[in-house]
This record gives structure tokens, sequence and C-alpha cells, in this order.
């Protein structure tokens, strides 16, 4: 009987204990949250949401928005607002740069696989004129290097408007191709308008590998840079490929062009680093 009430009264002391120790525990995490830095943790950094931001990075984009939206309302569509668009400028000598991270506002019709041929005309023809005439309004002026000279004009394979104010460049694209580019939206047209103003700083970056490599009607990223060596992506309106270039006696040189990496004979021969070229195949005897 005496063992049964000494354990007792020691169930009973530590269920007491843990108990207290729980409200401590409890009334500590009640007030740590005063702490700034303990706020600072928790509390997640405010994120305004993409509409907000995209928006009112410039006061026409709204603008622009409502007329996106209204042919979403009289077509099936979606209208959604990015910073990941690759704007496409041609400069004053010929050469595409591409700005990537560029904000802008996509509209994707629906439907077009089973649409008439004259359906992309139709919406492009409504949407165009609207963003000309919003453009004008906020003082931009129509770049005739970047400007499809009708929809059938296929020099850009896709019908685009450039326009241009200062330092800042604007694009509104319209893509022919019915494309399937997601698992969760069905066959679309893409419709998009972006702008930038990193044109110029672009262009300094990818100017040296369009001229002497002699890339035109293309533009090019460059994925690595090691040293004398280079990969770029090179990418036309609609395709593409990979290419090495080595810097010699101040100029790039090709040294390889295609699809796949290039042979081991290749990188021997000009010793490209395996940072640039991780895998190469042996040439057939």
């Amino acid at each position: 009987m005496p063992f049964l009430i000494i354990v007792s009264l020691f169930l009973g002391i530590a269920g007491f204990l843990i108990y207290q120790n729980y409200q401590l525990r409890k009334q500590l995490a009640q007030q740590v949250p005063t702490s700034p830095i303990r706020k600072t943790l928790l509390k997640p950094s405010p994120n305004p949401s993409p509409s907000t931001n995209i928006l009112t990075k410039y006061r026409f984009f709204p603008d622009i928005k409502t007329e996106f939206q209204k042919i979403k309302e009289k077509y099936s569509g979606k209208v959604s607002e990015t910073y990941k668009l690759g704007v496409l400028w041609i400069s004053p000598d010929n050469l595409s740069i591409i700005n990537d991270g560029s904000p802008g506002i996509e509209l994707y019709i629906f439907n077009c696989s089973s649409a008439p041929p004259s359906f992309f005309k139709e919406i492009t023809q409504l949407v165009s004129p609207k963003i000309d005439e919003i453009m004008e309004q906020n003082g931009f002026q129509i770049n005739q290097k970047n400007l499809s000279n009708s929809i059938e004009d296929h020099r850009f394979y896709d019908y685009i408007r450039g326009y241009e104010k200062e330092a800042t460049k604007c694009v509104f694209n319209a893509d022919p191709d019915c494309s399937i580019d997601s698992l969760t939206m069905p066959a679309h047209y893409t419709f998009s308008f972006g702008c930038t103003e990193a044109f110029g700083k672009n262009y300094q970056q990818q100017a040296p590998y369009l001229k002497d490599l002699e890339i035109n009607d293309a533009s090019i990223r460059v994925q690595k840079r090691i040293g004398d060596f280079v990969e770029l992506n090179v990418n036309s309106r609609r395709g593409g490929y990979v290419a090495f270039a080595k810097l010699i006696n101040g100029k790039w040189r090709e040294i390889y062009s295609g699809q796949d990496f290039p042979s081991c004979e290749i990188v021997e021969k000009y010793k490209i680093p395996k940072e640039i070229v991780p895998n190469c195949y042996l040439s057939k005897p």
C-alpha cells in the first residue's frame, strides 16, 4: 500500500511539473512576438500582388490590360501579368537584342485549333489600333525597324509593333501559331505587350558576340563564359541552336555550332574548359 501511495505522489508531482512547464512555454511564446526580430522571422514580408506591381510600373499598363480584357470577354481567353517577357528589339544597326525579365501583360485566346484562318487576323485588327492609340497618347513614337507592315507581313514571323520614348522600348507581339506549350492550358494564340528600359545595357553586352560572329536575324543568350570561352544560345524567331566561341586576338570566333555537344577533337584542339563543355563525343574513324 505505501508503495502505491509513493507512486501516486510521484505521478502527481510529475504531472504538475509538466503542466507548469507547458504554461511557462505558452506564456513565453505569447511574449516572443513582441520582439521586432521575432516578428520579422514569423511575419511574411509584404509581397504586393503581381497585378499591383505590374500595373504601376507604367501608367499606360492598366489601359493595355483593359483592352486585353475586352478581347478576353468577347472570345474565350485569359489575361495575365508577368515580369518574364523577353522583349526583342531591333537596334539601329539591325542587331536583334533580347531584353529578358521585362514586365508585361499577356493575352491568351483559346479555341484556335477549331477556329477559321481569319480568327487570328480578326483579333489582331481589334486590339492593335487600340494599343497604337494608347501609346500615342502617352508620347510614344512607332519605331519603323520594329514594325510589321501588315498582318500578312511575315518578316518577323509574328506581327509586331514597336514603340519608343527616350530609353523606354515597348513591343506589342501577336503570335500566329496555335500553340500548346502547357499541360494546364488548351491550345491558344498568344498576344503580349511588354516594355524595357534595359536596351542600352543589353546592347552593350550582346552586340560584341552578334557582330564578331556575324549572327544576323537572331538573338543570343549567354549561357556560360569562362575566360576566353563562351556558350551561347542562338534564337531565331522560330528555332535555334547552341554556339561555342573563343576570344582570339580580341574578337569572338565560332569554334562550333549545332544542336549537340562538339566532338572531343574540337574540345581538345581548342582546349575548351569542362565548365563550358562537360561532355563531348568521339568522331567516327
